[in-house]
């Protein structure tokens, strides 16, 4: 028979991991949609071009990106 505080310790314990994650995923988010945006900024205009983007839309790109799971620039 299992140990009835572990359990609430257990719960606990998932609750601060979770709230944890909460923080932790949108900052690596944040992070890589940062990483593609000073990337494509470096490109040259000739570039962003051959990737269908003018300069100024290289943050609505990314943007569009965010909560995807997928990545703007591979």
């Amino acid at each position: 028979m299992q140990d009835p505080s572990f359990s609430v310790v257990q719960q606990q314990l998932d609750l601060v991991l979770s709230n944890m994650g909460f923080g932790f995923n949108p900052y690596l988010e944040c992070c890589a949609a940062l990483e593609a945006f000073n990337h494509l900024d470096e490109l040259s205009d000739a570039d962003l071009s051959r990737l269908g983007l003018r300069r100024e839309q290289i943050a609505d790109y990314v943007a569009a990106y965010i909560g995807t799971g997928l990545r703007a620039v591979q």
